[in-house]
């Protein structure tokens, strides 16, 4: 449900929350008319839907566009600031499920000389 809607002016939105953020970080400008930035919206069946609201801007559609298809961003293009958006939010992630499981994370260093995150457990086989 990304996309343009129409209300007085027009406005990019999304219910992505990853996305947003991204958008903000890379300089969209948030929705700043009578209601705010983020609507929350009942649908018929009682679900709850969160939007988030952004000024018109040819740059939302852009970023929208790459998010759509990150994976092959990243690949092309590891460097766009999307990309590292993504793997942050990516790896903040899996530090979080990690922190939940209550598991000890510690670095590793792979083939390539990068450093990674793991399990003790993965450490040990």
């Amino acid at each position: 449900m990304d996309g343009k809607i129409t209300n007085i002016k027009q406005v990019f939105t999304t219910e992505d929350a990853w996305l947003a953020a991204a958008m903000i970080t890379l300089g969209c400008a948030p929705y700043s008319g009578d209601g705010g930035a983020i609507a929350r919206i009942v649908r018929p069946d009682g679900q709850e839907q969160c939007l988030f609201i952004f000024a018109a801007d040819s740059r939302c559609d852009d970023l929208a566009r790459k998010w759509a298809a990150i994976d092959k961003l990243r690949e092309a293009e590891p460097e766009h600031p999307l990309s590292y958006c993504h793997a942050m939010m990516h790896n903040r992630q899996r530090i979080i499920d990690a922190v939940k499981q209550k598991r000890r994370l510690v670095f590793r260093t792979l083939a390539d000389g990068r450093m990674a995150f793991a399990t003790e457990k993965e450490i040990t086989k």
